[in-house]
């Protein structure tokens, strides 16, 4: 098998001319040769016929030979004629090669009898001279046809060559480029739109590669900060509180300290374990979801919440908005779109909860808050990105809520969209059936 495309165009291009050529070549030795066999045998027949009449109409006066230089094309074509008496005796014959008696089949000759005033006349046409041409055009064919297959040969090498050139110099270019730089971007080494088309995909390829190694190294670098605070915020505290003896009160303080990081790890070692999950298993069973309930719930959770910060929460949820979906899947979802909205909403603020059973189910969850400057809609949903970060203190959370969101949504074949508004942030999801 040829691994060279180049070989592999080459010896298609090749073996197509070479049957093309075979069957020309065998076309034309075929049209040749019915040719002469039809001019033989109008020849014979065209004989004949002027033979006859000629000596019907001489009788005994009738020369073979006056005959012969009477018509040039007889004697051009160098036909044989015997006229033959009693016993196959040869009465007259024409000038030049004639067929030997007795007559018997032969490929030398295409002959024709016939009985003319008593007298048995054989037409003989002289065919081995029409084979040895009939022959040799054939040989001529064939080193014409080895000729031409030659050429066309080297000319597919070539121009093959010179077509997948601009290949070679793609793989070139994408050779010398940098591994240290992510961003690499390939020129068209020709103006050929099918080249410009491939290189557009090709660099299109590579910016999807880059922002996605992008986005893993920002993952990387926001766990190890995510793991690493509350870790170095346990540690500190643990060795602090060793450092001199002391009193069961600040001992205490001390383990809620410690406690209070515990729980972050904890929660933040669920959410990476959920998202993993959520990436490499397939969705749990369908079941009826109550999203009306689901959305109640999820309010009622951050109430507490939502009340110190004096955030009003508003719902406007029919009660009969149900959903075969992934239970689990939905009650995160919805939990942490409200919580998300509650966390970020402002101070006196509303949060307006809001969901529509249309052909599909379409929650929208509106929370009032400042503008953010760093809002960047393509980083929304990557782990640890928070548009405003001087919130997380505030806030708490480690990031991965959208995240989550955005998982399930797409495991799922569902839509979230979530979008800075005037006064707020508009977050829409839209869910339909799963099968």
């Amino acid at each position: 098998m040829v691994n060279s495309m180049r070989a592999r165009m080459t010896l298609v291009f090749t073996f197509s001319i070479a049957v093309l050529l075979f069957v020309a070549s065998a076309g034309i030795s075929s049209y040749s040769r019915r040719f002469a066999e039809g001019h033989a045998s109008y020849m014979l027949h065209s004989t004949e016929q002027r033979l006859r009449r000629e000596m019907k109409e001489r009788g005994n006066k009738f020369s073979l030979i006056d005959f012969y230089d009477e018509e040039p094309d007889i004697s051009v074509e160098n036909i044989a004629i015997l006229i033959l008496g009693p016993h196959e005796k040869i009465l007259q014959k024409t000038p030049g090669r004639v067929p030997s008696l007795p007559l018997v089949p032969s490929d030398q000759w295409r002959i024709r009898h016939m009985k003319v005033n008593h007298l048995s006349v054989v037409v003989a046409y002289p065919w081995d001279q029409r084979e040895e041409a009939l022959q040799d055009q054939v040989k001529d064919l064939f080193v014409f046809s080895m000729i031409l297959l030659l050429g066309g040969m080297i000319g597919s090498w070539m121009l093959v060559g010179k077509t997948l050139s601009p290949i070679r110099q793609l793989s070139q270019q994408a050779m010398a480029a940098s591994t240290d730089e992510l961003k690499v971007k390939l020129t068209s080494p020709s103006e050929d739109s099918e080249m410009v088309e491939l290189v557009g995909t090709l660099n299109d390829l590579l910016a999807r590669i880059s922002e996605s190694a992008e986005m893993k190294g920002r993952f990387y670098a926001g766990a190890s900060h995510e793991l690493r605070t509350p870790l170095q915020a346990l540690s500190g505290h643990l060795e602090l509180s060793l450092t001199r003896p002391r009193t069961a009160e600040e001992y205490r303080k001390v383990i809620e300290e410690a406690s209070l990081q515990t729980r972050r790890l904890i929660s933040l070692i669920r959410d990476l374990l959920l998202l993993n999950q959520l990436d490499t298993s397939p969705p749990p069973p369908n079941e009826p979801v109550d999203i009306s309930d689901l959305c109640e719930q999820s309010a009622l959770t951050m109430k507490s919440f939502a009340e110190e910060c004096n955030i009003h929460i508003h719902l406007d949820v029919p009660d009969n908005i149900t959903l075969q979906a992934p239970y689990n899947h939905i009650q995160m979802l919805i939990r942490n779109l409200i919580e998300n909205a509650v966390k970020y909403a402002k101070e006196n603020g509303n949060v307006t909860i809001s969901a529509v059973m249309e052909p599909v189910v379409k929650i929208t969850i509106f929370n009032e808050c400042d503008y953010i400057g760093s809002w960047d809609e393509k980083k929304l949903f990557e782990p640890f990105y928070r548009p405003d970060a001087s919130r997380n203190s505030k806030t708490g959370g480690n990031g991965l809520g959208l995240a989550i969101c955005d998982a399930i949504v797409r495991i799922n074949g569902w839509s979230l969209t979530l979008r800075q508004e005037v006064g707020g942030i508009n977050a829409q999801v839209i869910l339909t059936n799963r099968r």
